[in-house]
């Protein structure tokens, strides 16, 4: 930089206007606005007296603005050798083609799958060149520059893209020791080195921190936020945020939006704040705070987690995560491929099994169970419940209440417990029990000799058996079946006869054409020995 007694100066011969701007406190900044740069211009190596801002767009257009303190020194360098990212040398808009040209590894600027840092030139941070490279291969940056932090901490630093340019910046607060505030908008992309208060304000940026300890504060936009290594204060004001504490112990806040927090390794709090916010959790030692009327939250936990002591509404177990404990409210809880335990407790909740063997309990209230894939247990307690064992050989109990309990797919074994429940066997040879009250059994799957289900308790003065129709397609109209469709045998004994029980081995069968040439086919088994009449069975 080529400074004079103007508002004029140069840098590398593109044309500079500065000028002052009065700060809170009286302190002064300095705006600096830089002309873009053609192709095939080289960048000065900066130093602690000039400024080099390596700006190149292929539109003609300034690509940044930058407010920096009176007396901060500048240094924007960023190079390719072979590939390599080193800021620490001098790039051409030529260089920085190269670098566009290893494109599509990352989309909306979330890295994807494990860095490799062969290309990374020696002694530059792999944490920080991590997300440089992999935005700048991408292609998601129309301008590159690095920027050194130096100066007075004491002045704020403000740096400001422009809002049709996606920049890429570099800032090394490491060279004097000094903790600083920057205040970052419509940069775009930012990797910090060493420590420095962030503050964003306009625009959706993507911010990465180093090693170091960092406090990182958005602003409205829809933010992403990585505070890297050390223990690091991540937070938003506003807008639905992505905000990760990674390594250390770190303390995230997520303000009003929908927003995803991500404490990373350690022992980190997390607060959402207003809006449906979702939290990722790997150690049970991670702390979630929620207030009640704060949103419809989601909690995303690889280990055991209890809701207990969050008031967080859904709970999803990932991985390994074998135990999961609602609380009060209603839930929504999800268990892990791998096969969890969920309780629900109080609230009318909603407990999904995953496709391994799970344990799902209701607790108090109308609860819904769905056990999905694999060999389940779902045990409804009290109130009106709702159980699907879904596929596999399940087993299902209503407890107390008037429940409704399906079998699905597979050899299932049903027991509704206390109360008026309805049972639906699904398909395969399954074992029903109704348990005390008034119980219904519903048949309403296919006939054959592998779907013939077992009533261990039918109570013809109590219960019902329905039939579906659609199944039993000539068994004649709905409600109650017909006074002479109704036969005690082995076989019908006229043309009328549909249902024939058979006293002697509990056999229930249906004919469709009851003494015709049509073959009979059993559906199910009841005790010996019971006195059935045509008001035990009703026609859906």
């Amino acid at each position: 930089m080529t400074p004079n007694s103007t508002t004029g100066s140069l840098i590398d011969g593109a044309e500079v206007v500065s000028s002052l701007v009065d700060m809170i406190a009286g302190a002064k900044t300095k705006l600096i606005q830089v002309s873009a740069i053609q192709s095939g211009r080289v960048d000065d190596t900066g130093s602690s007296l000039f400024a080099d801002i390596p700006l190149d767009t292929s539109e003609g257009k300034a690509a940044l603005l930058a407010k920096l303190a009176e007396g901060s020194g500048l240094l924007a360098n960023i190079h390719t050798v072979d590939g390599q990212f080193d800021p620490t040398s001098n790039i051409t808009r030529e260089d920085l083609a190269v670098l566009l040209a290893r494109i599509l590894k990352l989309e909306m600027f979330k890295p994807t799958g494990t860095p490799s840092f062969s290309d990374v030139a020696p002694g530059v941070s792999d944490w920080t060149v991590n997300y440089v490279k992999q935005a700048v291969e991408a292609g998601l940056v129309n301008a590159v520059s690095s920027v050194e932090l130096t100066g007075v901490a004491s002045r704020d630093t403000i740096l400001n893209g422009l809002p049709t340019y996606n920049n890429l910046m570099v800032l090394d607060a490491s060279s004097d020791g000094v903790h600083r505030r920057v205040e970052i908008n419509n940069v775009g992309f930012i990797a910090l080195k060493g420590v420095a208060d962030i503050y964003g304000g306009n625009g959706a940026q993507f911010i990465v921190a180093d090693g170091a300890s960092q406090r990182i504060v958005m602003g409205a936009d829809d933010d992403t936020m990585h505070g890297g290594g050390g223990d690091d204060y991540v937070g938003s004001l506003g807008g639905n945020d992505e905000l990760h504490g990674d390594e250390g112990n770190d303390t995230i806040s997520g303000g009003i939006g929908n927003d995803t927090l991500d404490g990373g390794t350690g022992i980190d709090i997390m607060y959402g704040g207003e809006g449906d916010d979702t939290y990722i959790v790997d150690t049970a030692s991670d702390q979630v705070i929620e207030y009640r009327g704060e949103g419809i939250d989601t909690l995303r936990s690889s280990v055991s987690y209890m809701l207990e002591n969050a008031n967080v509404e859904n709970l999803v177990l990932t991985g390994n995560g074998a135990y999961g404990y609602g609380n009060g409210v209603a839930n929504r809880m999800t268990a892990s491929d791998a096969g969890s335990v969920l309780y629900g407790w109080g609230g009318n909740d909603t407990l999904w099994g995953g496709a391994s063997r799970d344990r799902l309990y209701g607790g108090s209230g109308d609860d819904r169970l769905y056990g999905n894939g694999g060999n389940d247990r779902l045990y409804g307690g009290t109130g009106k419940d709702r159980l699907e064992g879904g596929t596999g050989r399940d087993y299902l109990a209503g407890d107390s209440g008037n429940d409704i309990l399906k079998g699905g797919d597979g050899h299932d074994t049903i027991n509704g417990g206390s109360g008026n429940d309805v049972i639906y066997g699904g398909t395969g040879k399954d074992i029903l029990t109704g348990g005390t009250g008034r119980d219904t059994f519903v048949f309403d799957t296919k006939l054959g000799k592998g779907e013939i289900d077992t009533i261990r308790d039918f109570n013809p003065w109590e219960d019902t058996i329905r039939l579906e129709n659609a199944v039993f397609t000539n068994i004649g109209p709905k409600g109650h079946l017909a006074w002479n469709a109704f036969h005690y045998g082995t076989h019908a004994a006229d043309a009328d006869d549909r249902i024939i029980y058979d006293w002697f081995s509990g056999a229930l069968y249906y004919d469709e054409d009851g003494a015709g040439g049509a073959a009979q086919v059993q559906f199910a088994r009841i005790d010996k020995h019971v006195f059935l009449t045509v008001n035990d069975f009703v026609i859906i």
